[in-house]
């Protein structure tokens, strides 16, 4: 299940009633831990104040064998395009709470989820990853 904002960020009466009657459903499905078989995140885990705890609640609704699927931008290894991103990064946390210097690879890892596939594009800004999880669910720093 996905929620996106219209591109106009218009909402009739109608589809405001249908995001909060989902939202509501939402909220109650993920109240139960290992009750997804996937979680995808794409773009989101670099403007999330606290990414450990994101990933952590990930893995939590994650099932013994669910994928954690997921696309970000990531500091780069390549020395010239880390230090452009590091010049950046000030002005993208201000204008768009989104930094430029995450590694979602360490929370991922840190949360106990076995990377299974794991893929950069040529800068190293970009990337993608699918995780398995293993073993109980737990609910650490809640």
């Amino acid at each position: 299940m996905a929620f996106e904002p219209r591109a106009s960020g218009q909402h009739t009466d109608a589809s405001r009633a249908a995001i909060r009657r989902d939202t509501a459903r939402v909220r109650h499905f993920y109240e139960r831990a290992a009750a997804l078989d996937s979680v995808v995140v794409t773009l989101a885990l670099c403007s999330i104040p606290d990414q450990r705890q994101a990933v952590r609640e990930m893995r939590r609704v994650l099932r013994d064998g669910g994928r954690l699927v997921w696309l970000e931008h990531v500091r780069s290894p390549v020395g010239p395009v880390r230090a452009v991103e590091w010049l950046l990064e000030p002005l993208s946390l201000r204008l768009a709470a989104d930094s430029l210097l995450r590694e979602p690879l360490e929370p991922i890892a840190a949360a106990g989820l076995q990377v299974e596939q794991l893929e950069r594009s040529a800068w190293g800004i970009i990337e993608r990853g699918v995780a398995r999880a293993s073993g109980t669910a737990t609910i650490s720093g809640r």
